[in-house]
């Protein structure tokens, strides 16, 4: 393999080597010069001379600038690829943590200090993630971002049922969920929305209403149930597929404070079938706008 590099070099190389060459002899004069250009005039040789420095000077340019761009991408490589070997090496997930969290430990002192705490808790969610089949998300603009980003990202088929609070504080005065509902549905999904009401006269406010409508409109399934109908009220969403469900927890002013995202077998089954359960419920009614 060397010596195929070398003689690769010295191919590519050559015509620099060759223009360098003839522009020595053609500035110095000599017996060898006046055989090649017998008839040239000192000045027309200076020229020719030095348009063949620059040539080959140009060329050698370009020659070192691909050769580092070759070097460059060669070491690149032999990192994916140690990378690569690396990971393969590792039997298991808790390996891969343990060896990261190895790493984190030989950081500089300072270093350490400063990252020991994201450092942790970066680990622990990629703990819960590989071997527990769940993380959890903060409220906030966090899981703002993570809630359109998932809408945006699922397809079908994905038949969801979710059930909520007609509060604008719920849906965090989102007034572009609509669309990101109906761009969902349009993929060839569903959503079914059933909210809890407090009571009657709710249906009445113009707040609620515009929540329910907004979400009809966007051609979301919506039912409605009285809170005190129920025998415990939840906040989630899984699909039908069973293949994820979340939890959503609510604080003292009814925004979401915190939600667990699972896609245990065990754990989607058992949400997905709490929101058959409402959406089935005697006193959930369909909201028709």
């Amino acid at each position: 393999m060397q010596v195929r590099e070398r003689v690769r070099v010295v191919i590519e190389s050559l015509p620099a080597v060759v223009a360098f060459a003839i522009a020595l002899l053609t500035l110095v004069p000599g017996d060898i010069l006046n055989l090649i250009l017998p008839q040239q005039r000192l000045t027309e040789r200076l020229l020719i001379g030095v348009l063949l420095l620059v040539c080959g000077a140009s060329y050698l340019h370009l020659y070192l600038d691909r050769a580092r761009e070759r070097k460059g991408a060669s070491q690149l490589e032999a990192k994916i690829e140690g990378i690569r070997s690396h990971i393969a090496a590792l039997r298991n997930n808790t390996d891969l943590i343990a060896q990261t969290r190895a790493q984190l430990d030989l950081l500089p002192p300072r270093a350490r200090a400063l990252s020991s705490f994201a450092g942790s808790y970066m680990l622990s969610r990629i703990d819960d993630i590989l071997n527990r089949q769940f993380f959890d998300v903060r409220g906030g603009f966090f899981f703002q971002d993570f809630y359109r980003k998932v809408f945006e990202e699922l397809q079908p088929p994905c038949d969801l049922i979710a059930t909520a609070d007609a509060t604008p504080t719920y849906f965090w005065r989102g007034r572009d969920l609509n669309e990101l509902f109906r761009g969902f549905i349009a993929r060839g999904g569903t959503l079914t929305r059933i909210f809890f009401i407090d009571s009657l006269e709710q249906l009445q406010n113009p707040a609620t209403l515009d929540i329910m409508r907004g979400q009809h409109a966007a051609d979301v399934r919506v039912y409605w149930v009285l809170r005190s109908d129920l025998p415990d009220v939840r906040y989630m969403i899984a699909d039908k597929q069973m293949t994820f469900g979340w939890q959503l927890y609510t604080n003292s002013a009814g925004e979401i404070e915190s939600v667990n995202v699972s896609w245990n077998t065990q754990t989607a089954e058992e949400r997905y079938n709490y929101l058959y359960r409402v959406l089935h419920h005697e006193r959930t009614q369909r909201f028709t706008g």
